[in-house]
């Protein structure tokens, strides 16, 4: 069976105490590392999400927003 490539989108505001179970679970999906991508669009948290990303799970894209531009603007972005 042939996978294509997809790319799994998360925004992000202020989720911070969701990200661990959220990024954990999708480490542990059985499609192929090499046929999916995890972007974090971040809409301007204050709740340090970026940083933790960054450390815990530097395999996840993040792009930063310098504003919140809500869930429309965040998968825009992405």
């Amino acid at each position: 069976m042939k996978h294509p490539n997809v790319s799994i989108l998360i925004v992000n505001f202020n989720g911070r105490i969701l990200l661990e179970k959220c990024l954990a679970s999708l480490q542990k999906i059985s499609y192929p590392k090499d046929k999916f991508q995890v972007i974090l669009v971040d809409n301007h948290s204050t709740d340090d999400s970026v940083a933790y990303t960054k450390k815990n799970f530097p395999w996840v894209k993040v792009v930063v927003s310098k504003t919140n531009s809500g869930f429309t603007g965040g998968n825009n972005l992405a």
